[in-house]
């Protein structure tokens, strides 16, 4: 049986709960290591803005917090000092919240779950613009594997992106 056929065979909630179902286990098995907590999201190498930009920063952010202190303001614990400014509170820096020690391992759970929001908010504006099932399905594992989620997952602003332009679309 050709699996188009047996595809539309199936009621649409069954469509859409093995779509999803069947993208997330994807997701979880590709991210595993980052998701058990074996390796953390910080990388050396051509991804290493994570070691020495973003967990830096982030890091900052959650000992502030941890201590009680402003996230704005200037700040001299690096070089000559540094403005701490708006943009290091974003929805996407929520793992600043759960304190240093845990950082590095919730960045990588962050990204599965900026790929899994980038999946579900393309889904829902393709379903808005009347497309079938299989191709919200494939527009979106494809949207929310494209290159900048992929490819430039070691950078945070890149997927992002991604995320809030597929909400964008749907507005």
């Amino acid at each position: 049986k050709n699996i188009f056929v047996a595809w539309e065979s199936l009621s649409n909630r069954k469509k859409r709960t093995l779509a999803i179902l069947l993208f997330i286990i994807g997701i979880i098995y590709s991210y595993k290591d980052y998701i058990l907590g074996d390796q953390t999201f910080v990388f050396r190498g051509i991804g290493s803005d994570s070691l020495y930009q973003t967990y830096p920063n982030l890091y900052r952010c959650a000992y502030l917090i941890e201590k009680g202190g402003e996230l704005l303001g200037f700040d001299f614990t690096r070089g000559y000092g540094a403005l701490r400014s708006i943009s290091q509170i974003d929805i996407f820096n929520w793992p600043i919240l759960f304190g240093t020690e845990n950082l590095a391992y919730l960045m990588g759970i962050g990204h599965v779950i900026k790929i899994i929001l980038a999946f579900v908010l393309f889904y829902i504006y393709l379903k808005l613009l009347g497309r079938k099932e299989i191709t919200c399905y494939l527009g979106a594992a494809s949207y929310s594997l494209c290159g900048h989620m992929v490819m430039r997952q070691f950078w945070k602003g890149y997927s992002g992106e991604v995320v809030l332009c597929a909400l964008l679309l749907i507005a």
